[in-house]
């Protein structure tokens, strides 16, 4: 809900509904209506009738079914077009031949079919197609057209939307939102749009939009209009703003493979412990400059107000203009930290630290060009003693509920994702480590990665390790998110030697992992089929089922083991992914339910045992006793040929590494000097 219209939404609106009186809208309105759902229907009922190896299918799929604009090539003309020629535009990308576009046909009409029949399962049959090899470039704007045209409840996502609900979400929420592209997020699209939808029929009155139709004309329009018009007036964001939002990393690293879960809390926990207080602003600059209120969470750096933001918020104050509440949580050690009103808090202490200059006030405008220390003594007292209403929520709260709380109130700029969230509750060691593997070059190479991820979600898949490392996939409960939030509460505080075990199992893992599988490291190979025998590795996202069962796996071996089994271990792998319908189903689909995640461990770990058995603890160093009958046989230094003087300057070395897989027997020992040894860059002594 917005605290206050927006006056230039209510003339976009008055401006859209006389757009809707004319010929253009109502023939747009007929073809979204009528046309598009009928033909579409009725060439889907064609497709059911024809041999899906036949040319005539495959041509009404590519230039009938898929959205296409009018051209010699296309079987109806689309009123959401994304394809002039649909043959040409991928046959340059791909390379694609007849047998491809067999695939790809096959494929959209799958899921055209499975939708009109069932668009509930709408989950599952995105998440079905976006898995097939042959779905790359059909994200929302190539099949989004079809899913409304055969459930017009369902929205388009085309540019048109994209770019509309961008410009338009920052002025209607409190903050910018956008919708994405790829197939994969069309069902969080969906739930962005109801509530912007919402939002315009209940703040504004605009019942209209409710209808999808209507949604999608408005897109249409208000991208024509305002967007290729230099007469847009719809919240312009700074050029520097603009620049930082242009460099932030892409967040969609990952497959999109888990469902989203219930929480389970005992009924008697599913209570928030809360209070309302009232500080003074005087009280609140008070608790701040001793420690005991944190109004900036490390978190918090996507979004700064402006000076004329900030101003216009210290003069609502000084001409005692109500402002929301601010909600502060409270933590173990009795301390707040803010979860709702960052922005507010920084202002006051800014203007009260000499930091903020005032400008762009319109009612007080005499004070324009003031900090608070040049303001009369009769208005500093007026803002110190101002009343800011505060939520305090106790730290006897349940922390999962605590948890939720924080990820619904938080309006910063930039939706915070779980590990975000973590990264302010669960403050301590543990999560100090995290910070600090996430720059761990190796692990970031196998992510594809040239720095830690400015959304810690590189930190997330190395709490994942650890969770599992701790508990054991056996007692993995779900959901994954309280999963992982009992973990960081239970390990907040790790002791050193706690600290080095866990990098030392980390590095490990990692470094076989990159031995094993190099930069195809936690990503899916796909089979090829009849078809096309050809396979392919996912090129980019990273499979989180595949990297917890990867990590996992090599936590009990000595690398002894693993190196010289490395390539069967590589190949197991991918025949588990090609061939095991199980394990298939175990990386790809809810992934994070207990049943799958006992599936895939189970059968990788059974895989591994298979090509290096059980873990054994084989002892590294040589006895003494060998040691010593080497040197009463021969002195000399094995590596410079030097005589060795006394028994206590020699060391037994392994011929074969025993990382390599050489084993610690007297066959495979050698003797040298400490300094030859080490020079050499030796690891193994006696």
């Amino acid at each position: 809900m917005v605290n206050q219209k927006s006056t230039e939404i209510e003339k976009i609106i008055e401006e859209f509904r006389a757009y809707l009186k004319t010929g253009q809208a109502k023939a747009h309105i007929f073809n979204l209506k009528d046309r598009e759902p009928r033909e579409t229907s009725e060439i889907l009922e064609r497709l059911r009738s024809l041999s899906t190896r036949s040319v005539e299918f495959v041509n009404l799929v590519l230039y009938g079914l898929l959205p296409n604009t009018k051209t010699k090539y296309s079987k109806r003309e689309s009123i959401a077009p994304v394809f002039m020629n649909i043959k040409k535009f991928f046959g340059s990308r791909f390379n694609y031949n007849e047998k491809d576009w067999q695939q790809i046909a096959q494929l959209v009409f799958n899921a055209a079919d499975k939708f009109e029949r069932d668009p509930k399962n709408i989950k599952e049959i995105v998440s079905e197609f976006v898995a097939n090899k042959y779905s790359k470039a059909l994200q929302c704007g190539s099949m989004t057209p079809i899913f409304y045209s055969l459930n017009t409840s369902f929205p388009i996502i085309n540019n048109r939307e994209i770019r509309t609900f961008k410009t338009l979400s920052g002025t209607i929420f409190s903050e910018r939102k956008e919708l994405k592209q790829k197939l994969e997020n069309y069902a969080d699209n969906i739930e962005k749009i109801k509530e912007f939808i919402k939002t315009l029929s209940d703040d504004y009155d605009f019942k209209e939009i409710n209808d999808m139709a209507l949604f999608d004309l408005f897109c249409y329009w208000f991208d024509e209009k305002y967007r290729k018009s230099e007469k847009a007036k719809i919240p312009k964001k700074s050029r520097k703003e603009m620049k930082e939002r242009g460099k932030k990393e892409d967040d969609d690293i990952f497959e999109t493979t888990e469902n989203e879960q219930t929480i389970n809390i005992p009924q008697d926990k599913k209570k928030v412990i809360w209070q309302p207080k009232d500080f003074s602003i005087r009280e609140l600059y008070s608790m701040y400059k001793d420690g005991e209120l944190d109004p900036r969470p490390k978190f918090q750096r996507y979004f700064v107000w402006d000076n004329k933001k900030c101003s216009r918020l210290i003069e609502s104050i000084l001409i005692e203009v109500p402002i929301p509440n601010i909600f502060v949580a409270e933590d173990d050690k009795g301390k707040y930290f803010v979860i709702d009103g960052q922005q507010r808090l920084t202002s006051f202490i800014n203007f009260m630290d000499g930091e903020l200059v005032l400008k762009g006030l319109l009612v007080m405008h005499e004070l324009n060009g003031k900090k608070y220390a040049e303001l009369p003594d009769e208005l500093k007292f007026r803002f110190k003693k101002s009343t800011i209403h505060t939520i305090v929520i106790e730290k006897e709260s349940q922390k999962e509920i605590r948890f939720e709380i924080y990820e619904r109130l938080n309006t910063g700029s930039v939706k915070l994702n779980d590990q975000e969230i973590r990264n302010c509750i669960y403050r301590g060691s543990y999560n100090e480590l995290l910070m600090d593997l996430s720059d761990n070059k190796e692990f970031l190479e196998l992510l594809g990665l040239k720095k830690h991820h400015n959304r810690m979600l590189d930190r997330e898949l190395i709490l994942r390790f650890f969770a599992l490392y701790h508990k054991t996939y056996l007692k993995y409960k779900q959901p994954m998110k309280s999963f992982l939030n009992n973990e960081m509460e239970e390990k907040s505080n790790l002791s050193e030697a706690e600290k080095n075990d866990l990098k030392n199992k980390f590095k490990k893992s990692v470094e076989l992992t990159r031995a094993a599988f190099g930069k195809n490291a936690f990503k899916r190979f796909i089979a090829g089929n009849e078809r096309d025998p050809n396979g392919l590795w996912e090129r980019r996202r990273i499979n989180k089922a595949l990297f917890d069962v990867i990590m996992y796996g090599f936590t009990d071996y000595d690398k002894n083991q693993i190196y010289p089994k490395i390539d069967a271990i590589r190949e197991e792998l991918i025949w588990l992914m090609t061939h095991n319908q199980g394990f298939i189903d175990s990386i790809t689909i809810s992934t994070n339910d207990k049943s799958k995640v006992l599936e895939r461990f189970e059968k990788w770990m059974r895989a591994l045992r298979d090509i290096i058995g059980y873990p054994v603890k084989e002892p590294r160093a040589y006895s003494f006793s060998v040691k010593k009958s080497l040197y009463d046989t021969n002195n000399k230094c094995s590596i410079c040929e030097q005589e060795i003087r006394f028994l206590d300057d020699s060391e037994v070395d392994h011929i074969d590494f025993y990382w390599r897989g050489g084993e610690t027997i007297p066959a495979n020992a050698r003797l040298v000097h400490r300094f030859c040894n080490r020079q050499r860059g030796g690891r193994d002594k006696a």
